[in-house]
Parts: structure tokens; C-alpha cells; sequence
């Protein structure tokens, strides 16, 4: 994915972009963006990192649009066939562009939004934990390093650090707890007994419960 001017300017020259495909500059848009990227990735707010990426998949796609109705004659070639090719490849390279932002416009919306990733992902690692055995030491410890801790844990923190307020910070917090409470359990001294492996089944199901109540 293109994040600098430079390497814009370097995809015009190559097929000879003209000036004007649209009433705005693509190449400063992609340096803004840059610029604003790099200041909210600094700051740590996703938020202003989703604003920024959804203002340059909105150019992107304006971008692509307008190259529809661009006449080939005005792109590099000595021949009308050549002049086609260069526009088509231009047209195949901002598609290229605009996919990739909405592949990161994604990744940073789930950051951005925890609350809606959680509740995209309970209802199928809920039912996971459903069909582990209370007793399976080994799936018990892998469901807490992928799902429990990572795959959920992750979007909890995320949440907690948006100062939610009432029973859904308390279920936040409680699925925090539990997933502390399950994991030195699940890490203490020597083999993890079935009485305890029942605890941490029980302490996941107690997180996740409350997460599916209030989220």
C-alpha cells in the first residue's frame, strides 16, 4: 500500500497519469494521510487512525470512479492501443490501493471498536468452550492463550481503556479477573489437578457469560 507522495508520483509517471483525473491532488491526499497516520499510530488512538484511513478510502474510491469516464488518449503510449493498456493498468493499480485500504480500514476498525468486535466473536468461541471437556488440561490451556486471552482479551482491554461505565465495565472486569484466575491455575506448580482444570472451565465460562450479557 502506498503511504507517500513519492511512490504515487512514481505510478503517474509510469503510465502517464495527467493531472486532473480528479478536482483534488490523489498524491497530496496519500501524504495527509501519511501525516495523520503516523500522528495517531504516536498517540495511540485508533480512533483518529480509523478517521484517517476512512477519509483515504473514500478518496481511493472517488479516484476510481472518475477513471472510468478518463479518456485514454491523455495517458502514456505512442499508440492508441498502448494509451489503453497504461490506463488500464493505472485503473488495475488504484484497485489495488483501494483494496488495501479497506484490508487496513478493517484491522483498525476492530481496534477502534472493540466493543463490536467482542460481540462479533463471543457467539463462536462461546460455543468452542462448549465442547471442551471440563477436564482437558491441554485444550483448556490452548483455549485460554488463543481465544480467551488473545483473540477476546485483547478487545477487553481495549474496551476498559474507553471508560465504560456500570454492569458492562463490571463484566469487563470480571472477565479480566477470571482469565487471571484461570491462568495461574492453569500455570501453577506441577500437574493442574481436575478439581482446579473444573475452576478454570468455570472461570472461562463466568468471562464469557457476562461479556455475552452486557456487550
Amino acid at each position: 500500500m502506498m503511504t507517500t507522495r513519492a511512490q504515487w508520483r512514481t505510478l503517474k509517471a509510469k503510465h502517464g497519469i495527467p493531472d486532473g483525473v480528479c478536482k483534488f491532488s490523489m498524491g497530496e491526499r496519500i501524504e495527509a494521510w501519511h501525516k495523520k497516520l503516523a500522528a495517531a499510530t504516536t498517540a495511540k488512538d485508533h480512533a483518529a487512525r480509523l478517521t484517517a484511513i476512512d477519509g483515504l478510502l473514500a478518496d481511493f474510491r472517488t479516484y476510481e470512479a472518475a477513471l472510468k469516464s478518463t479518456k485514454a488518449d491523455k495517458f502514456k503510449g505512442k499508440t492508441p492501443t498502448e494509451q489503453a493498456k497504461s490506463l488500464n493498468d493505472t485503473k488495475a493499480a488504484v484497485q489495488v490501493e483501494r483494496q488495501s485500504c479497506e484490508q487496513m480500514q478493517k484491522g483498525i476498525s476492530a481496534l477502534a471498536k472493540p466493543l463490536v468486535t467482542l460481540k462479533t466473536n463471543l457467539a463462536r468461541i462461546r460455543a468452542k468452550l462448549n465442547n471442551i471437556k471440563k477436564d482437558d488440561g491441554g485444550a483448556l490451556q490452548e483455549f485460554y492463550s488463543s481465544e480467551y486471552r488473545n483473540e477476546l482479551g485483547k478487545f477487553v482491554k481495549l474496551a476498559l481503556a474507553q471508560n465504560p461505565t456500570g454492569k458492562l465495565k463490571a463484566a469487563l472486569e470480571n472477565y479480566k479477573e477470571a482469565g487471571d484466575l484461570a491462568n495461574d491455575l492453569l500455570n501453577a506448580d506441577g500437574k493442574t489437578s481436575t478439581a482446579d482444570l473444573a475452576k478454570v472451565y468455570a472461570a472461562f465460562k463466568m468471562g464469557i457469560e457476562g461479556l455475552v450479557s452486557e456487550v
